[in-house]
């Protein structure tokens, strides 16, 4: 009886998933992909460092766009990062949610600049030898942190974001300098807040 409920409860839930996506020309978001961030570090103890980030797909992991303040938050996270101080993270602010491709500069105004982000940024913590390194843009002189995050899918709620990003951010304790190139993001879109 008890396997009976299930087979039925799955195939309900699978048929009103189906018809919901049956409206005009939709078709079923395909299901979105691991949040993954890859880069290569180059600097502050780096040589060509080759980074890869897999996160879990949860609340932690997402892409948001924040509906009041305008902008879109994208984290990710190692699997264990969230019980564990000492795994790799990295997060990309940018302006708006637009489904058409686009390149922003980092260190540029938001068009709506209020709320906990104003720039158009991201920042990385890599661990080197057993230490927590976090790098930001240069607050201060955003000449020193030329970058920029490109945007090559805005997908619907429940797809992807994803983009590239690369530029020179400084270690936030230090200041040293890192080059980040070839940097590829991968997010599971979630529902606007």
């Amino acid at each position: 009886m008890k396997n009976q409920f299930i087979i039925v409860s799955t195939l309900i839930l699978s048929l009103t998933i189906l018809n919901a996506c049956k409206k005009k020309d939709e078709t079923p978001s395909p299901i979105a992909a691991a949040p993954s961030v890859s880069f290569t570090i180059d600097g502050d103890g780096f040589v060509s460092k080759e980074v890869s980030i897999t996160g879990i797909s949860d609340l932690s992991n997402v892409g948001l766009y924040f509906s009041k303040f305008g902008f879109t938050s994208c984290t990710v996270g190692d699997k264990a990062s969230l019980a564990e101080d000492d795994k790799n993270r990295a997060a990309f602010y940018f302006d708006g949610n637009t489904s058409s491709p686009t390149s922003q500069s980092v260190g540029t105004r938001f068009s709506n600049p209020q709320g906990p982000q104003e720039l158009v940024n991201f920042l990385l913590s890599v661990t080197r030898q057993g230490t927590m390194n976090t790098y930001v843009i240069d607050y201060n002189d955003l000449s020193n942190t030329p970058g920029f995050i490109s945007i090559s899918k805005y997908g619907a709620v429940g797809s992807t974001i994803e983009g590239t990003f690369s530029g020179t951010l400084i270690n936030s304790v230090t200041g040293e300098k890192v080059e980040i190139t070839k940097g590829h993001f991968t997010v599971p879109r979630k529902k606007d807040i």
